[in-house]
């Protein structure tokens, strides 16, 4: 019930799932995924609003879903078996291993006397952030009583890091109960199987409701959510819900002269990024403050590029909502997010990059119901206080969770060091860019910062190389040491070793700076003196968008106190 689309990384959730079967004897071990893992035949149906897809063994799977709930149906071979899998213990895999691998943590299962109805929680934790453990509540429901239904357990022989598994020993069989099971601390792996006889119709439909709050709450949701069996009025229901808050939003012509193609994109692309981050108005379980709750952002490090802006102009009462959760995250636990899933912050992949988002919104006005003190106040914290060191396997040289991880080389050396610290060429350009941010806001809240974070800003300039020369271009970002020595050794601007967690650059090379994390950080910095319009330089290039303000006024702003030459206008 719980997924996530793009993360680009390890996989998240893929909990409280159902499975149908048309087969359970052996080798099929209920304990084993890979053993009722089943691949899809045919081509996929795709919708908003709907999913449909044919499994190896005849079933066609129909999915449409509400904001906090999913209804299923499964279409079965005639005069064959039915059964459905719930597998409380389940989760998204990792096929790579390591530190962001999740894992289950226990939880309960409890039948309805006639097995209709199916309640309980799961608690998981990890995935790609890293993440603390978090519980789900669920209440699932068939149209139709089962013929069969019953519970199971069995020792869960998954690897987890610093919890109970029945270590290095092969799948258990699974012992089946009667109408509760409970997982306690040796994590046994729970769930229940449904099964219906050959007699009942070949259709089984399901509606199931999840809360991070309670179970009662997720039958609520399903109950209120989806309020028929009929398939189709889910997905009528979504399909006005996109169109009145999404698609609405943006019209152009349709007609059959407009290029199909765009037209895919356009609304494609709109789609995807609404699906996070997630609203969770009313199921934050950690606090309750009568602010906005968001979840599953990831992250900020990318949707402050162009995704937040847009929100800005197309969704300002979600915008607005955002940046509230934003600032009451920080007055909870610490820190405002960059990435954030499973109500947990993490992973940082640059910069404490919801200063840009809250400093974007402040320039362009967003006012509303925002406390900008706090939200000030939370952009400090980021930028004078470095978070603990996470010892994460990702990288162990600092936080990886939230804030900036190398904030006291940023302080103490005015950049931050590639045998110190990691990523130290786009670090150095998203933490001078995070200090930009804070100066803007600084302008009306607190005017003896401006100078201070302006400064700052203009730090990047550290590691700036103006005499190095690399495929006919003179002047590069390049790597610098603790000692102070720009380490040009056998330096290539043109790699990054894998341009990861623990590289010069994340996701970039120091030439390729037109992509990626160098992209978005160089356009915003000002030409300075040791980066005059006369020297060739893979830099300079020339900034098309005309309405991004905030990036404007640090190009004004800066060429009066750092360059001993004008730019022309979005020109660095």
């Amino acid at each position: 019930m719980l997924h996530e689309s793009g993360t680009g990384g390890a996989p998240k959730y893929g909990v409280v799932p159902q499975m149908p079967l048309t087969d359970i004897s052996p080798p099929v071990n209920l304990l084993d995924n890979s053993t009722y893992l089943q691949r899809r035949v045919g081509d996929d149906t795709a919708k908003v609003g709907y999913f449909k897809t044919e499994l190896e063994s005849g079933v066609t799977i129909e999915l449409s879903g509400a904001r906090h709930s999913g209804i299923m149906q499964y279409s079965y071979p005639a005069d064959g078996e039915k059964h459905v899998l719930v597998d409380i213990s389940h989760y998204l895999p990792s096929m790579k291993g390591g530190n962001s691998v999740q894992i289950f943590l226990g939880g309960e299962i409890h039948l309805d006397e006639d097995g209709k109805k199916y309640t309980g929680y799961g608690t998981w934790g990890a995935g790609w952030n890293e993440g603390a453990p978090f519980r789900l509540y669920y209440c699932g429901e068939f149209e139709t009583a089962p013929d069969e239904a019953k519970t199971f357990r069995g020792r869960n022989t998954d690897p987890m890091r610093r919890y109970h598994t029945f270590s290095n020993e092969p799948y258990q069989q699974p012992t089946f109960g009667n109408d509760s099971e409970t997982s306690g601390q040796l994590n046994d792996r729970i769930g229940a199987l449904f099964s219906w006889s050959n007699s009942s119709s070949s259709t089984v439909r399901s509606r199931v409701g999840v809360s991070f709050i309670s179970a009662e709450k997720a039958c609520k949701f399903k109950d209120e959510e989806i309020k028929s069996w009929s398939l189709n009025d889910t997905v009528n229901a979504a399909v006005e819900e996109w169109n009145r808050d999404v698609f609405s939003k943006v019209q152009v012509p349709t007609d059959s002269s407009r290029n199909r193609t765009d037209l895919v994109l356009l609304y494609s692309s709109l789609y995807f990024m609404h699906l996070m981050p997630s609203d969770r108005a009313g199921e934050n379980p950690l606090w309750d403050s009568g602010e906005p709750s968001y979840d599953d952002i990831y992250t900020a490090w990318d949707i402050f590029r162009c995704t937040t802006t847009l929100y800005h102009i197309l969704q300002p009462a979600r915008y607005e909502d955002m940046i509230r959760s934003f600032i009451d995250i920080w007055r909870y636990e610490g820190y405002m997010p960059d990435g954030r899933s499973g109500n947990y912050n993490g992973l940082v992949q640059g910069g404490s990059d919801a200063d840009n988002i809250l400093a974007d919104a402040y320039v362009r006005g967003l006012r509303g119901n925002v406390n900008w003190t706090a939200g000030y106040q939370a952009m400090l914290k980021d930028a004078e206080v470095q978070p603990y060191n996470t010892f994460s396997l990702t990288d162990p040289s600092a936080s990886v969770k939230e804030g900036r991880g190398a904030l006291n080389d940023w302080i103490s050396l005015g950049y931050v060091s590639s045998d110190k610290s990691t990523r130290g060429i786009s670090r150095t350009v998203e933490y001078a860019l995070n200090d930009f941010a804070l100066a803007q806001v600084a302008k009306d809240l607190a005017p003896g910062d401006v100078q201070k974070y302006m400064n700052r800003s203009a730090q990047w300039q550290n590691i700036w190389a103006h005499n190095f020369t690399s495929l006919n271009f003179t002047g590069f970002l390049a790597p610098r040491l603790a000692d102070g020595a720009l380490n040009l050794t056998d330096y290539n601007p043109a790699l990054c070793g894998e341009c990861s967690w623990k590289s010069i650059t994340y996701e970039a090379t120091p030439f390729g700076a037109l992509s990626s994390t160098l992209k978005f950080g160089i356009v915003h910095i000002p030409q300075a003196n040791n980066m005059s319009q006369n020297t060739p330089s893979p830099y300079r290039t020339t900034w098309k968008l005309s309405s991004n303000s905030w990036v404007e006024q640090k190009l004004s702003s800066q060429e009066s106190t750092t360059s001993s030459k004008s730019i022309p206008p979005r020109q660095i």
